[in-house]
Parts: structure tokens; C-alpha cells; sequence
């Protein structure tokens, strides 16, 4: 029962904590981003408060609150508010076998989620082995983020 409990606390975990392989992905993406976008989005990885994590490590979901203040000041959005894909990502571990792709989502003008195509917890591994392993993340922004982000 007591696994059970903290698996269900680890996959909705309330920290805002990201793992070093999350900041690597979200780091990656912004560096791909014009200064305007990237404005909006460091400001937005800055406002996570919440990170749920689903089971066998497929998919991360963010969640963000409003900036603080009186009035509070609210949180920049991308002007585009439907659904998108902002990036591809590759993920490879140094002698790990074929990269791990993912899917960054936006949803309402936010930075939303990663989608993995296939489940991320063997590179979690990789990178606590000894010796330790390098991590390398690739990203191209999609063609729908190019026409719809900020210039």
C-alpha cells in the first residue's frame, strides 16, 4: 500500500522542482526562441509551480501561477492560444543507444508539457551510473511555433 501511496505522490507531485533531463529540454527549446519569446518563456518556466509527472515517466505537465502583487500581475502569454507542438526534441545519453524524442506543447499561450515517445526513466538511469554519463538535447522549433511566436 505504502508503494502504491508513493507512486501516487511522485506522478502528482506538487513540487516545482524539474529533473536535470526537464531544465535540459526547456533550456534547449528557449535557446531557439527570439528575445521576445524568450522573455516570455523564462518568465514562464519561472512561474511552474507544479509538476506532475505521469506514470512510466511518457509525459510532464506544468502548472503555473499568476505573478504576485497588488494588483497581481499577470503571467505573458504567447499570443497564440490554441494547442501546438513549440518543439522536437532528441535526447541522447553518451554510449546509450538511440535518442529518446519528445514533444514540448504550448496550450492557451503557456508552456504546457513534454510529451516522450517512450518513457524517460532509462535515461534517469544512464546519467546516475559511474561513470557518469553526458546528456545531449537537440530541438527545432516546429513550423506552427515559427509562424505563431512572437518576432
Amino acid at each position: 500500500m505504502r508503494a502504491l501511496m508513493r507512486s501516487f505522490a511522485a506522478a502528482f507531485s506538487r513540487k516545482g522542482r524539474l529533473t536535470y533531463i526537464e531544465r535540459s529540454i526547456i533550456d534547449t527549446v528557449g535557446s531557439r526562441l527570439d528575445s521576445t519569446a524568450l522573455t516570455i518563456w523564462n518568465q514562464q518556466v519561472q512561474a511552474i509551480y507544479k509538476v506532475q509527472r505521469l506514470p512510466d515517466g511518457v509525459e510532464v505537465d506544468f502548472y503555473m501561477r499568476e505573478g504576485r502583487g497588488q494588483p497581481p500581475t499577470p503571467l505573458p502569454r504567447f499570443r497564440h492560444r490554441d494547442e501546438f507542438v513549440v518543439a522536437t526534441v532528441a535526447i541522447e545519453v553518451t554510449g546509450e543507444g538511440p535518442p529518446l524524442h519528445a514533444s514540448v506543447w504550448c496550450v492557451s499561450g503557456r508552456l504546457f508539457s513534454i510529451e516522450y515517445k517512450g518513457s524517460v526513466r532509462y535515461l534517469d538511469e544512464a546519467l546516475g551510473m559511474d561513470p557518469a554519463r553526458e546528456i545531449h538535447v537537440t530541438a527545432s522549433l516546429t513550423d506552427v511555433a515559427l509562424a505563431v511566436l512572437p518576432e
